[in-house]
């Protein structure tokens, strides 16, 4: 887990929903990454917070990006792994961080390549 020197940022948020996010993001990245490495960075920016689950597992064709975060949808590489899951994770997750004001994405160069999902913020300012 990589975070900033700083102290983290306080954020307007819905904590046990926040909670849920962030578990449903490890919890893709473990499932989906059977050997290999997972990275968590938090960061933030002026206006921002960030938060950034990488790692190296079965990884995303490019193609099927847009499609993961709309509901009762899961990526053509999950479906050989049998991990089970409705395919409303993601779908949730994105509805809880735009109803934060905030973004989620999702990153890939590839089948096999890894992958990312990142979320970000906005930082209650005073």
């Amino acid at each position: 887990v990589q975070k900033p020197d700083e102290p983290l940022p306080k954020i307007m948020a819905d904590k046990d929903k926040l909670h849920d996010v962030i578990m449903n993001l490890v919890d893709n990245s473990i499932k989906y990454t059977q050997k290999g490495w997972i990275n968590i960075r938090l960061s933030r920016s002026k206006s921002l917070f960030s938060f950034e689950v990488r790692d190296s597992g079965i990884g995303i064709d490019p193609s099927e990006i847009d499609k993961l975060f709309q509901k009762f949808s899961r990526a053509e590489a999950v479906f050989r792994i049998h991990t089970g899951g409705s395919g409303l994770g993601l779908f949730i997750a994105r509805k809880i961080i735009e109803a934060h004001g905030g973004r989620v994405w999702a990153e890939s160069e590839g089948k096999g390549k890894g992958s990312s999902f990142t979320f970000t913020l906005p930082i209650e300012t005073k």
